[in-house]
Order: C-alpha cells, then sequence, then structure tokens
C-alpha cells in the first residue's frame, strides 16, 4: 500500500511538473508564454515566411550586385551618364586625326597688273607717266600726253596755291573761317568729304589736313573760296600756275 501511494504522489508530481513547464517551454521558442498550440505554429509559420522574404531579398541583393557588377564593367554607373573610356576617347582622336586632311598652302596671287620686269599692265584707254624725279629719266609711260580728267590731282594744286597764300601773308594758317553755303555748293553727294556743316568755324590748318588726307572735295572748294573768294577765280590762278610749271597738257 505504501508503494502504491509513493508511485501515485510521484506520478501527480511529475504531471503537475509537466503542466507548469509548458508553458515555459512555449515562451522559450518563440518569445511568448501562450500555450495554445495555435499560436506556436502560426509564430512558426511566421519565421519561416520571414526567413523566405530574407531569402528573396539576398537573392534580390546579389541580382542587384550583379548588375552593378556588369555595369562596372561595361563603363556605366547607374544613374549616370555613360561615360567613355580612355580607350575610346583615343580611338576617336586617332580617327580624328586619321580623317582630317592639311589644308593646302595658299599661293601667293600674282597681281593683274603687273606684267613681265615689274612693269604695269594697263587698258588701252589708260594713261600713265613714271619719272625720276632726281634725274628726269621716265621709267614707264602709256598715253602720257593724252588729256584726262586729272581728279583729286587738282587737290595738290589745291594746297599749292593755297601755301603760296600763306606764304605771301595773305592768309594764317591758324585763321579760323566759317563755312558758308558757297563753299558747299554743288558738291555731289556721292564724292569724298570731310562732313563740312555750314556755318561752323574751321582753320586754314584743318582744312588742308581734310584736302589732304580725307581728300574732301568740300574742303578743297571751301579753301577756294578763302583764297580767291570764290571757285571760278581760283580755278583761273590754277590755270596760270599751271603753264607757269610748264604743265602745257593741263588745264
Amino acid at each position: 500500500m505504501k508503494f502504491k501511494r509513493i508511485f501515485s504522489a510521484i506520478l501527480i508530481l511529475l504531471m503537475s511538473a509537466a503542466i507548469c513547464l509548458s508553458p515555459v517551454l512555449i515562451y522559450s521558442e518563440n518569445g511568448t508564454f501562450s500555450s495554445d498550440s495555435s499560436t506556436v505554429r502560426t509564430n512558426k509559420e511566421d519565421n519561416s515566411d520571414e526567413e523566405d522574404n530574407s531569402d528573396t531579398n539576398s537573392d534580390v541583393k546579389s541580382d542587384k550586385k550583379t548588375n552593378d557588377d556588369d555595369d562596372r564593367e561595361s563603363g556605366t554607373i547607374r544613374g549616370s551618364k555613360p561615360t567613355s573610356t580612355p580607350a575610346a576617347k583615343s580611338s576617336k582622336s586617332a580617327s580624328s586625326k586619321a580623317t582630317a586632311t592639311p589644308e593646302p598652302k595658299a599661293e601667293p596671287t600674282k597681281n593683274p597688273r603687273v606684267g613681265d620686269g615689274g612693269k604695269p599692265i594697263l587698258a588701252e584707254q589708260e594713261a600713265a607717266i613714271l619719272v625720276n624725279c632726281l634725274n628726269g629719266e621716265v621709267m614707264f609711260e602709256q598715253n602720257s600726253d593724252k588729256q584726262i580728267y586729272p581728279a583729286s590731282t587738282t587737290k595738290i594744286m589745291t594746297a599749292l596755291l593755297t601755301l603760296e597764300a600763306i606764304d605771301r601773308g595773305e592768309i594764317n594758317l591758324n585763321s579760323a573761317f566759317l563755312i558758308t553755303p558757297d563753299m558747299l555748293e554743288d558738291l555731289p553727294a556721292d564724292g569724298s568729304s570731310m562732313q563740312l556743316k555750314e556755318g561752323e568755324a574751321m582753320t586754314v590748318q584743318y582744312l588742308l589736313e581734310g584736302l589732304m588726307v580725307e581728300s574732301g572735295n568740300d574742303a578743297a572748294q571751301a579753301l577756294a573760296v578763302i583764297v580767291c573768294g570764290d571757285v571760278p577765280t581760283f580755278v583761273e590762278r590754277m590755270n596760270n600756275k599751271a603753264e607757269e610749271l610748264g604743265l602745257s597738257g593741263t588745264h
């Protein structure tokens, strides 16, 4: 009898211990004190899902790493523009150098107005004469006696007569004169000009500079009026000076 009672007591203690220890075991496995088996099963399924997700994430990371490695090998970085490698740059520069053709050297152009021996080539109707003023030698001439319009060579005569008037004391180089309407009368609109304006004051020196540097028609006509009072009288003085200098073909 005693043996049976002792055995029963031990069995009861074991069963009580088993009942008390089950929640402790469940907590140690799942981190909760729930003794419900369905909760244990759910927690296990969640853990398995997390493991699956972690595996999937690791696969994605590995794939991304592989793609990044492939991008680095191909010379590109994800999210940036592709850059050319030194080899590509060298090939481009080599191809550009290979295709570039040297520009031909420009040959010196020959003056069509100069012939053999350095003599000028003139049209049949043109006239010219080149004289060595030291000894009077005629170095070149063509139609030298033909009468043509002297154009701006008349301004050389205008300057000469103005300087002679200054030497005679008739006018002064620094004297200022008002520009009058007759000084600008009948001047060609497309002719060379120093842009004189009616009513402004100009010195003789400034008018001479405009005559010889700017080749101003208005300066020549202004000096003619200043020296002789009007243009026709000045032209007559020019012709007299030409005869005095022996210019028989000049008028």
